[in-house]
């Protein structure tokens, strides 16, 4: 971990902002943004920025349909798909009308499921052409337990959101523990958000 860490706060303040080290995020930086939701300040901010492009991730209808009424800089790319440790489709549920992954804990399932199309961290960096990842971020609503554990490379950060609230909340500490034994730091959080630098 670098002694010129520099870590901000990009995006907004409110909701959709996440802690960073910009000290080393230049035009070349690879970043992958999973759980794109609806909102995507942290993203522009990352390309006004740092001139970076970003691959953002989400298969919901909610999110797809919300990108679709958005005018967009050319560096956004949007993929309609999430990601999990399995290449396939996993269930999600919905709730007010925005779908919500399954690892939520059961209150969750009195909404409507759908499957939605997910692949592993590796296959879509394989259909990309990407070697390694600068920034991982993860907003994915319980899945990001599955994902960290099953990761096989090492982004230089990582923002995940943990749920710790959830029914696999049980998890967060193993995988916290997980990422220190590779390497990384624990360098802040805002509430559940976390960022994690090697």
């Amino acid at each position: 971990m670098s002694k010129n860490m520099r870590i901000e706060l990009l995006g907004d303040s409110n909701y959709g902002g996440w802690l960073i080290d910009t000290h080393q995020l230049n035009k070349k930086s690879i970043v992958y943004s999973f759980g794109v939701g609806d909102n995507i300040s942290w993203d522009l901010e990352m390309i006004r920025r740092f001139d970076c492009t970003i691959h953002a991730f989400d298969p919901t209808p909610y999110s797809i349909q919300w990108i679709r009424h958005q005018t967009l800089p050319q560096k956004f790319i949007f993929h309609p798909i999430g990601v999990s440790n399995f290449d396939g489709t996993q269930t999600f549920f919905s709730k007010r009308d925005i779908i919500t992954n399954k690892n939520l804990s059961e209150w969750i399932f009195n909404g409507e499921s759908s499957q939605l199309p997910v692949k592993k961290l590796s296959t879509l960096m394989a259909e990309l052409g990407h070697r390694h990842i600068d920034v991982l971020k993860l907003d994915i609503e319980g899945s990001e337990y599955k994902v960290l554990q099953n990761m096989q490379i090492a982004p230089q950060q990582i923002l995940v959101e943990f749920h710790n609230k959830t029914s696999k909340r049980l998890h967060y500490p193993y995988v916290r523990l997980l990422l220190l034994g590779k390497g990384y730091k624990h360098v802040g959080h805002r509430g559940d958000d976390h960022l994690f630098v090697i």
